[in-house]
């Protein structure tokens, strides 16, 4: 009975001004940590379709060299259109610039690449 009464003194009233505003303060906290983890996780699927659209601008150009396949094209994508233009480079006709467009609503992204064409016939 007396390490019950000896207990009973260590104990501290837990109502002040002062304990309120630390709370608060570690609950503010908490929470703009978790909106911060909330809009990292919602421009996760931002840079996950531009890393699809350089997945798709690599397969084409891997593409275009497999099979010479050096015309003007359009390709549809969801959320986003390629625009294929082919030109000779600087007038030469064995070699080959390729743009690709990668066009969405807000911007457009132009990637450049030379081809060696031995396709010609001379």
């Amino acid at each position: 009975m007396r390490s019950l009464k000896s207990s009973n003194n260590l104990y501290l009233k837990a109502g002040s001004l002062i304990e309120s505003s630390i709370a608060i303060t570690v609950i503010t906290v908490c929470l703009f940590i978790a909106l911060k983890l909330y809009i990292m996780v919602i421009n996760t699927d931002s840079l996950l379709t531009n890393e699809t659209k350089q997945y798709q601008v690599d397969r084409l150009i891997a593409e275009i060299k497999q099979n010479k396949n050096f015309e003007s094209e359009i390709y549809q994508f969801k959320n986003y259109t390629i625009r294929k233009k082919v030109s000779n480079y600087e007038n030469r006709s064995n070699l080959l610039k390729i743009s690709l467009l990668v066009e969405t609503k807000s911007d457009t992204i132009t990637y450049s690449y030379l081809v060696l064409n031995n396709n010609e016939q001379k």
